[in-house]
């Protein structure tokens, strides 16, 4: 089987400096909520939720520090991690659902310290697990489209490699990290930005191939 490495160049979101606290009309929150809704629907084990107009969800000095002075709405990743690649899938579908919000105009933001889950407004049991926030909205400059995603040959990004492998005598990509227990949130994070692109559908999994149409 021949293999070749490759370089996936993307931004893992579409940053503003600072969101301007424009309310979100109501057609692209019905289209939001839409997208939560078909992937929980589809994916076992996995419980996104997006939460609207909630005042201040991120405050003092995180709000300050990191622009999320006047974010309102968010979506949490909330998954049963009992069920197979559970954060694989999660990561995925968050990853689709940014990109969903910056084609309607919107900033998308990971959030990652400082956040209190008591603040928020998300239901979780007790055998959950909340693996991703993302904080979404208006930037208060015009957000500028974000670049295609493409690979080229080089060293890998966010610990993802991308691979050109035969699958079944026909030239497949696969995609893989040195650590999934570790990485697999930004394994499909990765596979949703290749799949973007591309026409076709990932397996599931560390070094899993792409399923071309």
């Amino acid at each position: 089987m021949m293999t070749e490495t490759f370089k996936v160049a993307y931004n893992p979101d579409f940053r503003s400096e600072k969101f301007s606290g424009r309310s979100l009309p109501v057609e692209i929150i019905d289209r939001l909520k839409s997208e939560v809704t078909f992937m929980n629907t589809h994916e076992a084990g996995l419980r996104l939720q997006a939460i609207f107009n909630h005042p201040e969800p991120f405050g003092g000095f995180l709000a300050l520090f990191h622009g999320l002075r006047r974010v309102a709405d968010y979506l949490a990743v909330v998954i049963d991690p009992n069920f197979p690649f559970a954060e694989e899938r999660g990561a995925f579908c968050a990853t689709q659902f940014m990109l969903c919000a910056n084609k309607a105009g919107l900033a998308t933001r990971i959030v990652t310290k400082g956040v209190s889950e008591a603040d928020l407004k998300i239901g979780r049991k007790v055998y959950e697990k909340m693996i991703m926030l993302v904080a979404f909205g208006y930037p208060d400059t015009p957000l500028q489209l974000p670049p295609e995603v493409f690979v080229r040959r080089g060293d890998s990004v966010e610990k993802v490699t991308l691979a050109l492998a035969s699958v079944d005598s026909e030239v497949s990509v696969k995609a893989s990290v040195e650590n999934y227990h570790k990485s697999a949130c930004n394994l499909g994070a990765v596979k949703a930005r290749y799949a973007e692109m591309h026409p076709g559908v990932w397996e599931w999994g560390n070094d899993a191939p792409f399923l071309n149409y």
